[in-house]
């Protein structure tokens, strides 16, 4: 009975909410993002209590490609393809599901007289 109530106990689905920061990448050459709002989101994922165990949070990724992005401010979907964590665990939410971020040109940079 024992062996019993342990095995359900950690077989037992739990459902927990993380906060992972948003990152980004492939961000075309020249251009720079000067803000993310907001610049975390709320992440829920739910596993066996027993995939909890040894789970460190800080594995969670949310990273946006904006290769296809360019100056100006915009709203980003954030979608399951843009976030990375353990395959035994399921998505169940993401809040907010956009972000808003403000991209801008990067300044020229200044050039320096040979010395």
């Amino acid at each position: 009975v024992v062996l019993w109530a342990v095995v359900v106990h950690r077989s037992q689905l739990v459902h927990e909410t993380f906060n992972v920061p948003v990152q980004y990448g492939l961000l075309g050459s020249g251009l720079t993002v000067a803000g993310i709002r907001p610049e975390t989101v709320r992440v829920t994922l739910s596993a066996p209590r027993k995939d909890f165990t040894f789970f460190v949070p800080q594995n969670i990724r949310l990273s946006l490609n904006l290769s296809e992005s360019g100056p100006g401010r915009r709203k980003v979907a954030i979608t399951s393809s843009d976030l990375s964590f353990p395959d035994t665990f399921s998505l169940d939410d993401i809040e907010p599901r956009d972000v808003v971020l403000d991209i801008r040109q990067k300044p020229p940079e200044e050039t320096k007289p040979p010395q």
